[in-house]
């Protein structure tokens, strides 16, 4: 009978979601920089849907006035992130 090896990574700074996924996986596939990179591109996708109400709105000024909401400097990830992630291998996270 062969034994089977369960991928784990060990915890590394606030990366839980980089982990996360791998876990998931099975596999070292995602990085930090990966998922920093969806998170940017959905940072640019809000922006521009946040834009479409006018560009010197209250909320458009609060809004790009904050930081991201897709990543922190620690390296917290949002589920949106990681959902995006996710399909690339053609899965979804059921929230």
């Amino acid at each position: 009978m062969a034994t089977r090896r369960v991928y784990h990574e060990k915890q590394v700074m606030a990366l839980c979601g980089v982990h996360a996924l791998n876990a998931l996986l099975q596999a070292p596939i995602f990085n930090e920089v990966d998922l920093s990179e969806i998170a940017r591109s959905l940072d640019k996708r809000e922006r521009d849907l946040m834009a479409q109400g006018g560009l010197t709105t209250p909320e458009f000024l609060n809004f790009v006035a904050e930081d991201s909401q897709n990543v922190s400097n620690d390296g917290n990830f949002s589920v949106s992130v990681l959902c995006e992630a996710l399909q690339v291998y053609n899965l979804q996270a059921v929230r």
